[in-house]
């Protein structure tokens, strides 16, 4: 990989230009997740994300075995073989001509700890980027929990820790091998270790995310859910990443042992997804999903007391997909691209590049708002700008798509004291006078996922909507974004109130006079596949013709053991599948490091013994989601072909392939 560099004034013909560009150093691997961080000397801090080889240098490609024998023996956690990774850091320094070049070779931050970052399973499946940052006193990163002998290198679950590895100051050591761009060992006695911060509240073990640094480094911030099943929230926690004013330090040991990290978030009913600084330090944006809208709120950081975040910003249509604190050049000329008058904020205030989506528009609509706007009483007086090029631009409207036309809302009885909320989207050409099928779609990550309104590339309600079926999409109990007591309705019973709720629904459906309920099926991922599997033993799978279960728990008993939870009071029923199941899809990504891919072929072999018409689809490539776009597109064409098997093609729709792709059939 190359580091580029735009070509400053002095530049000099030796440079190696490319354009307006020159080469300031050049990584000899692959490499993502890159960040930099600007440090006091004038030079800039750079990290980035790699694999790593077994001695902990960087690795170009992946090593040659030599045995004969393809066997393999495991005594640990993992049993998949991932690919391991780790942080690299140096630093970007001028030359006598003031052109920026790498000072060093890309240092191993984790040589020597028995740590990985990201965690493998962590890269593969999501941002790389999510997994650590970058500051001027040193790296904080994300690493998969450990029990046991450090040397054992067991793990706890999908729970993580928090570490921070103090660079003070980023020293990059010289090149033992020329040209190369791989650091060397770096003696003990130099090399500082990764410090684990506890929260001291909240002891149990859990799951961090979104690790963020205070604008001036001294800060250290992320979120925290709990891994105990009863207890829902996230947290926001911040640390010192520093020394705190107690700590006893020495020459020989110039940094500290431990930190601590303070609760920041007082009793909140919604659950932070994401958070960013505010560039003052004095306040973070976060953003939580409600009622089916992500939106934004401003949280105060005044003194160590936890406070409630302000009133939401939300979009117009949709829900925040995107955010980003902007400097007040960059904001003014974005300002002076719009084709509205209305000035986004006043000279004082700082800026924020708020980007949203729906369930019919996959994006394109940006505004910048006022960052003291967000928490303003009256929402409906913001100023902001909307920097939308036009429709042609925007995804969903290409495809004559309308949230208008397409999307409603409709609320029903659940199966305790509440309501149910659920989206309801139609196909483009709808037509209320006609009958079509229905789609009951269910959300996953239960109780951390809910059926927002925005644009899905995985699952998408439209694409669906556009075969010409009825999607409805359910925020049954344990949906997010409803109070933390909705979530954890759940809790010792996945198959009872969630499936009662479904019950309730399709029995509110059967008065929509344009769904044509004796052509229904039921659709989910994650835990809305395991709802599927479930629902299969139940009486509520005669109401269904066909049914469809990505990446879904089929024994709950094992996986519980597996992943160290407590038993819940209800257990799996497959006994009466053979009477009661419709003809059911089952796809699985066989890289799925939370559901191990015996659990779909344990769905699929029961089904095919008890005589129910049942087709399985793997990916030995993907993980939970299916992300390659080749098995994508042959995902969907399996879909509909099976859909339009059983439940019939929906009115109005487009041809799907009878054929199956490339797929191996069997």
């Amino acid at each position: 990989m190359r580091v580029m560099m735009p070509r400053p004034a002095s530049s000099t013909p030796e440079a190696e230009s490319i354009g307006s560009r020159y080469v300031a150093g050049v990584i000899p691997a692959p490499v993502r997740a890159l960040k930099l961080c600007a440090l006091e000397d004038g030079s800039v801090a750079c990290a980035v994300v790699a694999k790593v080889a077994p001695d902990g240098s960087m690795l170009n490609s992946a090593p040659v075995s030599k045995s004969l024998s393809t066997a393999r023996i495991y005594d640990g956690w993992e049993m998949q073989e991932p690919d391991k990774y780790s942080i690299w850091h140096s630093r970007l320094v001028k030359d006598l001509y003031g052109r920026w070049k790498l000072a060093g070779p890309f240092q191993n931050a984790l040589r020597g700890t028995n740590l990985e970052a990201p965690d493998s399973s962590t890269y593969d499946f999501g941002d790389a980027g999510a997994a650590y940052d970058l500051g001027p006193r040193g790296i904080a990163f994300l690493a998969p929990s450990r029990q046991g002998p450090p040397a054992s290198g067991n793990r706890i679950s999908s729970c993580s820790d928090v570490y921070f590895l103090p660079i003070d100051p980023f020293v990059v050591e010289e090149d033992p091998m020329p040209g190369l761009g791989i650091s060397g060992n770096v003696p003990p006695s130099r090399r500082p270790q990764p410090v684990k911060i506890t929260t001291l509240e909240h002891a149990q073990e859990g799951r961090c995310s979104n690790l963020r640094f205070s604008p001036d480094g001294a800060m250290l911030a992320f979120l925290k859910v709990p891994a105990a099943a009863c207890n829902p929230e996230t947290r926001l926690f911040i640390a010192h990443a520093d020394a705190p004013p107690s700590a006893t330090l020495s020459s020989d040991h110039p940094y500290p042992s431990s930190l601590s990290a303070f609760d920041v978030l007082c009793n909140w009913d919604l659950r932070p997804s994401r958070f960013e600084y505010h560039p003052s330090g004095r306040s973070i944006v976060v953003m939580a999903s409600d009622s089916g809208c992500v939106e934004l709120h401003r949280l105060a950081l005044e003194g160590h007391a936890p406070v409630a975040p302000t009133l939401p910003f939300r979009p117009s249509v949709g829900s925040v997909h995107g955010f980003h604190v902007v400097s007040k050049g960059a904001a003014a000329a974005a300002a002076a691209t719009t084709t509205t008058t209305t000035t986004p904020a006043t000279a004082g205030q700082q800026l924020l590049l708020v980007s949203s989506s729906s369930l019919t528009d996959g994006g394109g609509v940006f505004q910048l708002v006022g960052y003291d706007n967000i928490g303003a009483l009256d929402h409906d007086g913001f100023e902001s700008a909307a920097l939308a090029a036009g429709p042609d631009r925007r995804g969903g409207v290409r495809f004559d798509l309308s949230r208008a036309r397409q999307v409603s809302e409709m609320y029903f009885e659940g199966g305790g004291d509440y309501c149910v909320r659920a989206f309801v989207v139609r196909p483009s050409n709808f037509d209320a006078d006609k009958r079509y099928p229905l789609v009951l779609l269910l959300h996953g990550d239960l109780p951390a996922g809910a059926s927002n309104d925005m644009w899905h590339l995985s699952w998408n309600p439209a694409v669906l909507a556009e075969q010409g079926y009825v999607v409805v999409l359910p925020d049954i109990a344990g949906s997010l974004g409803f109070g933390v007591d909705f979530a954890t309705e759940t809790f010792g019973e996945w198959g009872g109130r969630s499936y009662n709720d479904l019950a309730n629904c399709m029995e509110y459906l059967k008065d929509i006079p344009y769904i044509d309920m004796d052509r229904a099926a039921i659709a989910g991922a994650g835990s809305g596949g395991y709802m599927v599997n479930w629902m299969l033993g139940q009486p509520l799978a005669r109401k269904f013709k066909a049914a469809v279960c990505q990446n879904g728990i089929f024994d709950t008993g094992i996986m519980q053991l597996q992943l160290q939870q407590q038993q819940q009071d209800l257990a799996d029923d497959a006994s009466e599948l053979g009477a009661r199941a419709p003809p059911t899809l089952i796809i699985h990504g066989e890289r799925d490091r939370r559901v191990p891919v015996t659990e779909a072929l344990a769905a699929f072999r029961t089904l095919q013994v008890m005589g129910v018409p049942s087709r399985l689809l793997t990916f030995p490539d993907e993980n939970q989601w299916v992300q390659r776009p080749e098995n994508a597109l042959e995902w969907h064409h399996v879909l509909f072909d099976w859909l339009k098997r059983h439940i019939g093609p929906g009115l109005d729709a487009p041809a799907v392939p009878d054929a199956v792709g490339a797929s191996h059939r069997y």
